[in-house]
């Protein structure tokens, strides 16, 4: 755990990706919310989507990217994003662009990306369930949390 600390540490005071891989409940979102706090962008906000929960939009809000501009957007459990939707996330990650819904132009975001996942993500990429390319740019700087102590009720 140490050794992830300590990577936490470089990556954060770099404005890279990073992917966080660990189990439920080994601390991924405390990883997070270290990685936004030591960074540049702690002053701005720390946005949080559950992409198990990700629907295409369908009503005028502002939306996850242009809230968080300028600050980081903790993406939880993309390993579960639908595949119809890899597209416009690479597409918002290499060129920090976004199409609003109802709109005619892209719109330029400047944010920071952190995604989580449970998902062994190159099992999901060699079965066509992930796409290669939104892999390796979510990639950059790769967190692994070892698994959680059990106890087995013994003393």
């Amino acid at each position: 755990m140490q050794e992830q600390i300590d990577l936490l540490r470089r990556v954060a005071v770099h404005n890279v990706p990073v992917l966080i891989l660990g189990e439920a409940g080994t601390g991924k979102e405390l990883f997070v919310t270290a990685i936004h706090e030591a960074s540049r962008r702690n002053t701005q906000r720390l946005i949080a989507v559950n992409c198990g929960a990700f629907t295409s939009a369908d009503s005028a809000r502002l939306g996850h990217f242009r809230e968080a501009d300028g600050g980081t957007l903790f993406l939880d459990e993309i390993g579960d994003l639908p595949l119809d939707a890899h597209a416009r996330m690479l597409r918002a990650l290499q060129e920090g662009q976004i199409m609003p819904l109802g709109e005619t132009s892209s719109v330029k975001v400047n944010v920071r990306i952190i995604a989580a996942t449970h998902r062994d993500l190159m099992v999901e990429v060699a079965a066509g369930r992930f796409r290669e390319d939104l892999f390796h740019r979510l990639a950059v700087g790769i967190i692994h949390l070892p698994r959680a102590a059990r106890t087995c009720g013994r003393h």
